[in-house]
């Protein structure tokens, strides 16, 4: 009777354990391509998958691939190329826990990829991008977690990747304390390291 009534709790803590991986600040940095580019230095390889039925193979595939970028980029890549892609009926990762693989895994989803350092200078989607990750945690600065009019941010980077100036400009933003808020989570983005002088990307925000 006590197996039964916890066998619910078990299992959504098992399926949290195996949610799909969200693509981080720096993942969003990275990009997919079918081949690399002339002059890209490859690092390594790197292999992820997502094993659950509950959700379908186009879900797990999406996971899959965020926990790739999000991976190229922590070891210092701007470029995944993906060299094999499985989906099939057996369990791909021998991690996850039978009650999730009963029956085999249909929707499973297996990539193996290689990471490319390529140092291009960041297209202005991929600093965008960036951006924007970063942006979606600084919802957390506005009182009910909404911001009441359009926020315009200003972000710099520096060629190492990383950030060297954020700001929230315009009224309620520059000089306030949601303001400084906002401007500690941009400083959190970041993109591949690239060639040339710092790039400055400005974007405005609609609540």
């Amino acid at each position: 009777m006590i197996a039964r009534a916890l066998a619910p709790l078990v299992a959504a803590a098992l399926l949290g354990a195996y949610a799909p991986a969200e693509l981080s600040a720096a993942g969003a940095g990275v990009a997919i391509v079918a081949a690399p580019q002339p002059g890209c230095a490859r690092l390594s390889s790197v292999q992820s998958s997502a094993g659950y039925n509950g959700r379908s193979a186009e879900a797990n595939a999406a996971g899959v691939e965020a926990a790739l970028r999000n991976e190229a980029a922590q070891r210092g890549g701007d470029t995944l190329v993906i060299r094999e892609r499985a989906r099939g009926a057996a369990p791909l990762d021998p991690a996850t826990p039978r009650a999730l693989q009963s029956g085999g895994c249909p929707a499973c989803v297996q990539m193996t990829a290689d990471i490319y350092r390529c140092g291009a200078k960041p297209a202005v989607d991929v600093a965008e991008a960036a951006v924007a990750a970063a942006m979606t945690h600084a919802a957390a600065c506005w009182p009910g977690g909404r911001a009441a009019g359009a926020v315009k941010v200003r972000v710099t980077f520096a060629p190492s990747g990383d950030v060297i100036y954020a700001e929230a400009e315009g009224e309620g933003g520059r000089g306030t304390e949601v303001g400084a808020c906002i401007a500690g989570k941009l400083r959190n983005a970041r993109v591949p390291a690239f060639a040339g002088e710092p790039r400055s990307i400005e974007k405005t925000f609609s609540p």
